[in-house]
């Protein structure tokens, strides 16, 4: 996550967020590759958010598609302020099948726009078994941060800090196996708010 002064009066932020998700098929059939994520919304009209890339790459078989430039998915936007990435059309016919045992990674890159002072939920899609944070930017050394781990019914403080000592300690590891639907919320709030 890279937070970057989007204006020369330093009142807001360009978010770029590049998820990287390596995944596994543990399954004894193919997996069919579908395109579902999203990201937050501009809350500054000026300032658009914008999905950079959406890629899918495996190895075994020898296979890579950016799957919006490629045609196999579409970014819309939702009622509820989400700019989705989703298949083109429910009906096709996959155009990628994981075999059984094969590993493959997703890779997302977009920018959105927030404030000095918010916040950023991180949603577990699938059951994760390690998920890693990193930060840089011109914005960290005016920014302070809190992490925290939600799940059902609780939340917990993960680690709090300014945006220099944060990106000084690289990857920062966050819980354990996270469940489907369990989310880690990010808080920020800059120096002068």
């Amino acid at each position: 996550m890279s937070f970057d002064w989007a204006d020369d009066k330093q009142s807001m932020i360009k978010l770029t967020i590049e998820a990287v998700t390596h995944r596994e098929n543990r399954g004894t059939k193919p997996s069919i590759y579908s395109p579902k994520t999203f990201i937050y919304e501009s809350p500054f009209p000026e300032f658009a958010t914008e999905v950079h890339s959406h890629s899918v790459t495996c190895q075994d078989p020898d296979f890579y598609s950016d799957v919006i430039k490629d045609g196999h998915a579409r970014v819309e936007y939702s009622n509820d302020g989400r700019l989705l990435i989703a298949p083109v059309n429910s009906q096709d016919k996959p155009y990628f099948e994981v075999p059984p045992g094969r590993r493959y990674t997703v890779i997302t890159n977009a920018t959105t726009y927030v404030g000095l002072i918010g916040h950023f939920p991180l949603v577990t899609a699938r059951p994760t078994l390690k998920i890693t944070l990193r930060f840089g930017g011109s914005a960290l050394p005016n920014l302070y941060f809190a992490i925290m781990s939600t799940s059902v019914g609780a939340v917990s403080t993960v680690m709090r800090g300014s945006g220099k000592e944060l990106s000084a300690k690289g990857d920062i590891q966050i819980g354990t196996v996270s469940v489907t639907g369990q989310a880690i919320l990010l808080s920020w709030k800059g120096d002068s708010t």
